[in-house]
């Protein structure tokens, strides 16, 4: 397997090496001014991360949510993401002890169909500035399935 993001493919999609190729096209590298540095895949910044990942952010998630409603905040997932499965953002969401708490809980769930396709596409729930959706159909890169 060298695809990790979605339940339902074995193998990466080719495409997702197109990015490299991309950002090192001349004429990108110059709209980005970053002139001759070395373009690198991110695996080095990874592994510096790699202390980081089960460090929560939740109070600081919390401060942006509390910030007066000057941000508005989304949270998405595919229902078929490997990494961060949708219901493991939920566990992290319900949680959450804020001001919109006790309405969120409360919230129905609207759902959406996307024009041409039969089913159900997705669904979102609200509260106050901040919102949360479950994608249908999509592994960790949502938008690219």
């Amino acid at each position: 397997m060298t695809d990790y993001d979605n339940f339902l493919r074995t193998d990466a999609p080719e495409s997702f090496g197109y990015f490299s190729q991309y950002m090192t096209l001349p004429a990108v590298r110059k709209a980005l001014g970053v002139g001759n540095a070395t373009f690198h895949s991110g695996l080095e910044v990874e592994k510096h991360l790699l202390t980081d990942f089960m460090v929560t952010l939740l109070p600081e998630f919390i401060q942006l949510l509390e910030s007066a409603a000057k941000y508005r905040v989304l949270v998405y997932s595919g229902n078929l993401d490997v990494i961060i499965g949708a219901l493991l953002t939920d566990n992290f969401v319900d949680r959450m002890q804020w001001s919109g708490a006790a309405e969120y809980e409360t919230a129905d769930r609207a759902i959406w169909y996307t024009p041409g396709n039969v089913g159900v596409s997705g669904y979102v729930r609200r509260s106050k500035n901040f919102a949360r959706a479950v994608v249908r159909s999509a592994g960790h890169i949502v938008p690219y399935d």
